[in-house]
């Protein structure tokens, strides 16, 4: 996790992954309404409360190049939410194309930077 808010960023198990489900589905957008009612999470420490108390998630597929995912950009709330508008919807959608996009230019001005040239074989 590169970036949060109210929770500490790092590496997480994949034991206990959301996004990996969101990642397997494979869907352009992935919502969990009730997070503590879903049997797959039953045991998550990010939903029972062992870390935190999680209810609502969403996530969006991260496509550099509109590929295969790299990740995801995902919402998390405390709060159930039974539906979530078609404005929130495209605000996910869109945030994780922008970062697909970012991740493309950072590439492209990788790859266009000068490389110094390699030193002479004797």
């Amino acid at each position: 996790m590169i970036a949060a808010h109210r929770f500490s960023v790092g590496a997480y198990s994949r034991k206990n992954s959301l996004s990996g489900h969101a990642l397997a589905a494979g869907n352009e957008l992935f919502v969990i309404p009730d997070l503590s009612s879903d049997e797959r999470f039953a045991e998550n420490p990010w939903i029972n409360g062992e870390n935190a108390r999680f209810k609502f998630y969403a996530a969006s597929l991260v496509r550099p190049y509109g590929r295969l995912p790299v990740g995801v950009l995902s919402v998390l709330d405390d709060k159930v939410r039974p539906t979530i508008s078609e404005l929130e919807r495209q605000v996910i959608m869109n945030a994780a194309n922008e970062a697909a996009e970012r991740i493309v230019q950072i590439s492209q001005d990788r790859n266009m930077s000068p490389v110094a040239p390699s030193p002479p074989h004797i």
